[in-house]
């Protein structure tokens, strides 16, 4: 028997989009003047004061950039006026709207990597913006690490959903820098709870699927430039629950280009 796991980027991407509810939390204060319940925690010092967050979308022009600060528009956030890109990147600038309507739209300057105009970017935003402004990265794998190296720097909280790089790095930058950050191989709610439930079966039952063999492919667009972070997340859990051993970083089988797509 076989256990064949199969991942596509359309269930993440229309995970993503409705990951946001549809309203913003309020504040501490903005609940006691409005005479709502809120909950005090150490979290308050990183409440958002106003209705307004700006998400600074790292890693445009890229395609994902693109759809996520399109998600980010259609539920009332706004998008910050600067990104990092890749050195590779041709343009200088980019406009971004919410897919659909197009009728809020910004313009966004692209910083290249090593650019000694970033961090005087950075520190004119959060003048701007204060507590306002987050980070959302979708970068490149290779990027992972200096990026959360410049989070760290100007103490920007962020949202990690760049897969690959130095993960062991990456979290030990962020643990040291006092940020809050989210990092995860994939943004979407179900994939999310498919993946902690899967956890779960790992480590209360396994060996349980003993007799089984896994079989894992993944199909992403052609710009990914590395193995999915979700299927080596299923995987290693997968075998767990089989009681064998299963190599993520060669044996699951990348699908990146559009024939192939269509075949499996």
């Amino acid at each position: 028997a076989k256990i064949c796991l199969c991942l596509g980027l359309c269930a993440v991407l229309n995970g993503f989009t409705h990951s946001f509810p549809s309203k913003t939390i309020p504040s501490t204060r903005e609940a006691k003047n409005r005479n709502l319940p809120f909950r005090k925690s150490r979290n308050d010092d990183f409440m958002v004061e106003g209705d307004d967050i700006y998400v600074m979308m790292n890693g445009l022009p890229g395609n994902m950039g693109k759809e996520v600060a399109a998600a980010c528009i259609r539920k009332g956030f706004k998008i910050a006026p600067y990104s990092l890109t890749g050195s590779k990147t041709e343009q200088t600038e980019i406009d971004v709207d919410d897919q659909e309507s197009g009728s809020t739209s910004f313009r966004v300057s692209l910083i290249k990597e090593g650019d000694p105009g970033a961090d005087e970017a950075i520190e004119k935003m959060k003048r701007e913006f204060g507590k306002s402004l987050i980070c959302i990265d979708y970068t490149h794998p290779s990027a992972v690490s200096s990026n959360a190296e410049f989070y760290a720097k100007h103490k920007l909280n962020f949202v990690m959903g760049t897969t690959g790089g130095d993960r062991k790095r990456l979290k030990e930058t962020t643990e040291k820098s006092g940020v809050y950050a989210v990092i995860a191989p994939n943004m979407g709610k179900q994939i999310v709870a498919l993946q902690t439930a899967i956890e779960y079966m790992a480590r209360e039952f396994p060996g349980s699927f003993e007799g089984y063999e896994l079989s894992v492919t993944e199909s992403h667009q052609s710009t990914k430039a590395d193995t999915s972070g979700t299927a080596k997340a299923l995987s290693k859990d997968f075998s767990a629950l089989i009681g064998t051993k299963f190599d993520t970083e060669n044996d699951i089988k990348m699908i990146r280009d559009e024939e192939g797509q269509k075949v499996e």
